[in-house]
This record gives C-alpha cells, sequence and structure tokens, in this order.
C-alpha cells in the first residue's frame, strides 16, 4: 500500500506514486471542502481503469504520515495487498435511508461475489443509524461497519461523499472489503477517550436527536447543572452550544457480553425554547445518559490506544491504516493536530495510513460474538490491514 497526500488540487494532476507496485485497485480517498476532488478521481479513473474509491471531506485538514494537511489524502492498494473492494454510492435522504443502504449493500455484495468482511461507511449528517440499519438488514449481524460523517470547515453544509462513481452532497458512499488471500485480515477499533462522572439520569422524554427530559427535567437544565454551568448563557437565549460542550459529552453504555463496558458518546450542540438538548444521535425514551469528561492530552493519545483496541490478539505486521477522528475533538486540540496523527503512525510502525476529521463516527463495539455497530459523536474508529 502507498499513502499520498496532495496540498492543492493543482497537484493532483500528477500522481506520484512507486511505480515498483503492481496497479492500484482500490483507495481511500479524503479531503477538505474546497479541494477539487473530480480532477484526482479523474486521473485516478484513467490511470488505474476500474479502481474502486470511497471517501468523504474532513474538518479543516486530512491525517497522513506526521502531519494534518490543507488538502487531500489517498491510500492505495493493489493485488499483492490481499484483498478486493466494491463500493456504492447514493444521494438520498433520511426517509429513504435505510431502504436505499440495503440496496446498496446487496449491490457490493453481488459485485464481490459473496458479503463483504467489513464494510467503510460515510454518510453526511443527519441519518447515519437508519443506514446503518440497512446495512446490517442486508448483510447480516456479523458484518463490521466502521467509518465516519463527511465534514466540512463550520458546520455550514459544505460536505461530500464520493466513489469512483462521483460524489453527493446528501447522501452515503460505502466499500465492502474482502480478502482474497489467508494470510491478511482486516480489524477495526471504537473509541472515545473521555472519563466518566457519577452523574447520570434516565431520558424520560426523547424525539429522534432531541433529549426533552432527563428524570423528568428539561434536559438543558440538567445538563448545564451537571456540568457547572457551560451552557448558562444559551439557556436564557437558546441556540447553538457545539464549542462550548465538546469536552463534555453524553454516553450510553452498550450492552454486550464484553468484560469491558462500551459507551457510546453524544455530543450536546443546541439548546432549545422549551429547555431540550439537541445532539448529534439519536436517542429514545428509557436510554440512560451519563456525563463525561475530557481533557486534550487523552483526546491525541487515543489515536494510538485505537490500535491495540483494533488488532486485539492479532498477529502480524500492519500494512496499512485508516483513521477516523473526530472533528469536534480536532477542534478542541487543533495546535496538537500534528501530534494525533505522528501518535497514530508510531503506534502502527510506520505503515502508511490515512486519517480523515468527521461530524460523526461510526464502529463495531466487538464483545464475544456480539457485533453492534453504532453511529457516536466525539469518537475515534481505526480500520488496520494486516499481513500474517
Amino acid at each position: 500500500m502507498q499513502a499520498r497526500v496532495f496540498p492543492s488540487a493543482d497537484a493532483a494532476s500528477t500522481l506520484e506514486l512507486d511505480s515498483s507496485t503492481d496497479p492500484a485497485r482500490w483507495g481511500l480517498l479524503y479531503a477538505v471542502e474546497d479541494f477539487k476532488t473530480e480532477r484526482l478521481r479523474a486521473e485516478l479513473a484513467k490511470r488505474y481503469p476500474g479502481i474502486v474509491l470511497v471517501g468523504a471531506t474532513s474538518f479543516r485538514g486530512v491525517f497522513s504520515g506526521r502531519k494534518l494537511v490543507r488538502g487531500a489524502a489517498l491510500l492505495l492498494g493493489g493485488d499483492a495487498d490481499g484483498m478486493t473492494a466494491a463500493s456504492a454510492l447514493r444521494s438520498v435522504g433520511p426517509e429513504r435511508a435505510r431502504a436505499e443502504a440495503v440496496t446498496a449493500a446487496r449491490e457490493v455484495s453481488a459485485a464481490l461475489g459473496k458479503n463483504p468482511e467489513l464494510v467503510i461507511l460515510h454518510a453526511t449528517p443527519g441519518f447515519e443509524e437508519a443506514v446503518l440499519s440497512g446495512i446490517v438488514e442486508a448483510l447480516g449481524p456479523n458484518v463490521e461497519i466502521y467509518g465516519g460523517s463527511a465534514a466540512d470547515d463550520n458546520v455550514a453544509g459544505r460536505w461530500n461523499v464520493f466513489t469512483e462513481k462521483g460524489s453527493t452532497g446528501r447522501g452515503f458512499s460505502l466499500a465492502g472489503l474482502c480478502t482474497t488471500t489467508p494470510d491478511v485480515s482486516f480489524h477495526g477499533g471504537f473509541i472515545g477517550g473521555y472519563l466518566p462522572t457519577a452523574k447520570r439520569g434516565v431520558v424520560t422524554r426523547a424525539k429522534g436527536r432531541i433529549i426533552a427530559q432527563i428524570d423528568n427535567e428539561p434536559a438543558a437544565a440538567v445538563y448545564d447543572r451537571w456540568t457547572g454551568g457551560i451552557i448558562a448563557g444559551a439557556m436564557k437565549r437558546g441556540g447553538s452550544v457545539l464549542l462550548s460542550t465538546n469536552l463534555h459529552p453524553l454516553a450510553r453504555e452498550i450492552q454486550s457480553r464484553s468484560a469491558v463496558p462500551h459507551r457510546l458518546l453524544s455530543h450536546p450542540h443546541e439548546v432549545y425554547a422549551d429547555g431540550g438538548l439537541g445532539l448529534f444521535t439519536d436517542v429514545e425514551t428509557g436510554d440512560v445518559v451519563e456525563l463525561m469528561i475530557g481533557t486534550p492530552e487523552p483526546l491525541v493519545t487515543r489515536a494510538a490506544k485505537v490500535v491495540p483496541r483494533a488488532l486485539g490478539r492479532a498477529s502480524g505486521r500492519v500494512t496499512g491504516g485508516l483513521l477516523v477522528y473526530c472533528g469536534g475533538c480536532l477542534a478542541a486540540v487543533m495546535d496538537r493536530a500534528d501530534d494525533i496523527a505522528s501518535t497514530f503512525e508510531g503506534a502502527i510502525e510506520q505503515a502508511p495510513f490515512v486519517g480523515v476529521a468527521t461530524f460523526g463516527e461510526q464502529g463495531c463495539f466487538v464483545g464475544g460474538r456480539d457485533k453492534i455497530n453504532r453511529h457516536g459523536n466525539l469518537m475515534c474508529s481505526s480500520v488496520l490491514f494486516v499481513r500474517r
């Protein structure tokens, strides 16, 4: 595998790749909102006919090597890397997201000739849970799904997802991966990097992505009390609290047969006039939520900690990787952005990788035989390619 960074769209017209490698068959591509990926995708398709691509736009930059770069990053693989891929792209809204995800996942399986062993997913923000549900409906409960929601610089809707087939600003792209040799395997990890507090309560009224009440009190008032008043200003006027809350997510424990509790994080981003609290994930009445707390250092070092979470007991050499890192967390530690990249690269022993900063993260909690795919916020996921 080989990774390349393009600091500008003009640089995309010249692909400087290692000529000793076999022709590229698939690629992971990420770019900032103003990078013209069309030129790069067209150049790749011209040079490598039939190449499979999947990717999304990223918040403020892309990771590769030891840097966060304002541009695009590309990871390419060929036949010698021991895997094959197929992609699907859909322009769709929330009403049809699940149904289209079912057909897209089946389309990928048909192209591969079997169900994929792992799925990489990128959706535009707003209906990620529906897309996940559709993929699981099509492929069954044993599929593992990792990825992240497309992002832009300022939460202004200038995001896109894409494959070799095109791009869309409202919908999803996905790629299914299968190994072609027994000495190659895929491994995914999904972690938070925040610490729990003793503050928790039951969601007593909710709809979609809005918690109306916690323990029969207005949710925003409860959250403000738990955090010592970090959204006090918004309590009076309502509105966005996006940048005030990225170190104080809410968490729900995901039940599995694992001895380690899995926590799925949700990012509060808006206070409503009636005291409701808006999140970037779906929530249900009866859910138990607890306040989490984060500090900059663990948010940086989790880029390394996701690697052993992904590998588990697997043995072998990491030949490439994907890092999915929350854009809200990146905003909180932007001065340490290069440290995030170098920390991840060190953990995978300088293997080539690409990384994207997202507005929502998807991953699989694995415990015993359970494979529980979820959409969260302020999290970190990774996919590693390993050769024994």
